[in-house]
């Protein structure tokens, strides 16, 4: 994630979704694609994706509220429209995530149904 111009510029598997913590607070995140070494191969010959947090926005008590925080942090990152995930709140160990999800990007299965089948670290 680079910030230029007012924006946040992120890659093509950076995401953007809801965290709902074991004690039930949620949080609006942003996760960012962290590179498999040695140096990865084309994205979209790759199964897998991993994604770590890089930016938690403060908690809130509703998934309302959680929603807004998404516009918000929306409004300032340049993000692909089926990278954010906001219609429900991801169940989450801790908020220092670290994911491998199916490669969503390939068009083959949704963002949601990546993370459903997430494998966690």
């Amino acid at each position: 994630m680079i910030y230029y111009k007012d924006k946040f510029k992120s890659g093509p598997a950076d995401i953007i979704c809801i965290l709902k913590l074991p004690n039930g607070k949620l949080y609006a995140a942003f996760l960012e694609e962290y590179y498999f070494p040695p140096p990865a191969e084309n994205l979209s010959e790759r199964n897998f994706v991993r994604l770590v947090t890089k930016l938690l926005m403060k908690e809130v008590g509703t998934l309302e509220k959680a929603k807004d925080q998404v516009r918000k942090l929306r409004k300032q990152t340049e993000l692909p429209d089926n990278n954010v995930l906001d219609d429900v709140a991801i169940e989450a160990t801790s908020h220092d995530v670290s994911w491998f999800v199916p490669n969503w990007t390939t068009g083959k299965i949704s963002l949601k149904q990546a993370i459903i089948e997430r494998h966690i670290l």
